[in-house]
């Protein structure tokens, strides 16, 4: 299991580096401008719709088919869903390519037909992200998650591939068609080395009545994962209220975000998730709340390490990555201060979906649904209170609180009536531990900052400065965790990791 967490996690390390390579690039030709201003409008609600749609299956269809034990009942199952999907699919593409111009004019460009034609290209590119996480959960259930991640880095590469070839030719035309090239490519390659071939079969009356009682859940499912993928389009009409280029602070700090919170989230979900269906499936349900536990231990620990390294260094880092042709300092110091509170979501966002996939595999649709909509309210309603009182930063606060309220929500619901496996002395342990590993983590960080601008007489660090400084920091706080405030999880966590390497 640890060595497929390394391979993962690897590949979700190269995924990112291309992406963040990819969007310093688009930093550099494109700037943080009202064309990018645009250009966040026309994809934002293709990738909102098809996001939405294929969060809900993705978290619905694993432990579905994870329920089909009989290889020949779930090979049928899948095929049903399949041709659902390519209707949905098509759907998508045609409605999508006629509202265009219709959603480009809500946001005052409907005489650009540069934007209506990328909105247009997005639409169709994100059609076929239905079908793809078909084939994405079926290489999972299958506990085949290598091609899962290698297909995900198809997208990217093309991305890059396309940019560096044709960038003076199509300018942000291009990340559109790149989007679609890479999602087609990405399919073929999940049909052709998927573990569990697709074949034809004659569906029969149960097979309908199957793919119905599937489809009756997905509205509550759609209402469970609204929050996932609301921020971005609550964010684009909100921005309409601040001063010019705030969207694209807030679009380049999210996906920012949207690839540090996917590396390091995507290990133990795709490693974890399939155990813990079982788990559920077999009706050992505390044992799969207490390995909910374990992960979020870990990943709470690792992430507020993280945090606070971003917190304290983010300007430098945004600068080294992004501050290069059109994206100028003003831009740098917008982006960051975003990043330097929204990055805390994290921690609340990896343990909010730890809980919901286990809501998900228990059947617990209208508790999820509640909960999903009830923050969608909130945070929608705290982005526009919050935005008239601290401007654009007003986005990042709203951000980590309705979070912050959604993790809490979950985890009321998924231990209800189980109180004791949370409120314990071992649980207690774990959260003094890591509030004096916290705390003397950040007195360390701080003074380690001032001591190199004191011995060098800079506040600028180069990107040296800042590896050499994470991996003091790393060691200092592994050091904490493992000796002075000992978190059990981290030392079973390398003790396994040092066996395994």
């Amino acid at each position: 299991m640890i060595k497929k967490a390394l391979q993962i996690s690897l590949l979700g390390l190269l995924g990112s580096f291309v992406g963040f390579f990819c969007q310093i690039l688009t930093a550099k030709y494109f700037g943080a401008t009202s064309s990018y201003d645009l250009f966040v409008v026309a994809s934002t609600y293709p990738l909102f719709v098809t996001g939405l749609i294929t969060t809900s299956l993705n978290h619905y269809l694993i432990p579905e088919i994870s329920k089909k034990t009989k290889k020949n009942f779930r090979n049928k199952f899948c095929f049903s869903i399949l041709l659902s999907f390519l209707f949905l699919s098509l759907f998508i593409a045609c409605a999508g390519y006629l509202v265009s111009p219709f959603q480009m004019s809500y946001f005052g460009a409907s005489n650009s037909d540069e934007f209506i034609k990328i909105a247009q290209i997005y639409w169709l590119a994100t059609s076929l992200i239905p079908i793809i996480s078909l084939f994405q959960s079926i290489n999972i259930v299958g506990n085949n998650v290598n091609y899962v991640g290698k297909a995900n880095l198809i997208p990217v590469l093309t991305t890059l591939f396309l940019f560096l070839v044709f960038r003076d030719n199509f300018g942000l035309t291009l990340l559109a068609y790149s989007l679609l090239i890479g999602n087609i490519i990405s399919l073929l390659y999940l049909v052709k080395f998927s573990i569990n071939p697709i074949n034809i079969y004659k569906l029969t009356i149960t097979d309908y009545k199957c793919l119905k009682e599937f489809y009756k859940k997905i509205p509550l499912i759609i209402l469970s994962i609204l929050c996932y993928v609301i921020f971005q389009s609550s964010d684009v009409y909100w921005c309409k209220f601040l001063s010019a280029s705030s969207l694209s602070y807030v679009s380049y700090s999210q996906r920012f975000l949207v690839a540090f919170t996917t590396l390091n989230i995507s290990w133990p979900i795709q490693v974890f998730l399939p155990h813990l269906s079982n788990s559920i499936n077999s009706g050992k349900k505390t044992d799969a709340m207490r390995n909910i536990i374990k992960i979020f231990r870990i990943s709470a620990t690792l992430l507020i390490f993280q945090c606070v390294f971003f917190y304290f260094y983010s300007e430098n880092i945004i600068s080294i990555l992004l501050e290069r042709g059109l994206f100028d300092s003003l831009a740098t110091k917008n982006v960051s201060g975003l990043l330097e509170v929204s990055i805390f979501s994290s921690i609340f966002f990896s343990g909010s979906v730890v809980l919901l996939r286990y809501l998900f595999a228990e059947g617990n649709y209208k508790s999820t649904a509640a909960s999903g909509l009830f923050i969608t309210i909130i945070y929608f309603g705290l982005s526009g209170m919050l935005t008239k009182y601290f401007g654009v930063i007003g986005l990042s606060i709203a951000f980590v609180l309705s979070w912050c309220l959604f993790f809490i929500k979950l985890l009321l619901n998924v231990f209800k009536g189980q109180w004791q496996l949370i409120i314990n002395t071992e649980n207690y342990l774990f959260l003094k531990n890591l509030a004096i590993c916290s705390v003397m983590h950040i007195a360390f960080s701080f003074i380690l900052r001032h001591f190199y601008i004191i011995i060098f007489k800079e506040n600028f660090f180069t990107f040296i400065d800042l590896a050499v400084i994470f991996s003091i920091t790393f060691i200092f706080f592994i050091f904490l965790t493992l000796k002075v405030s000992p978190i059990f999880e981290i030392k079973e966590f390398f003790g396994k990791f040092s066996k395994n390497v």
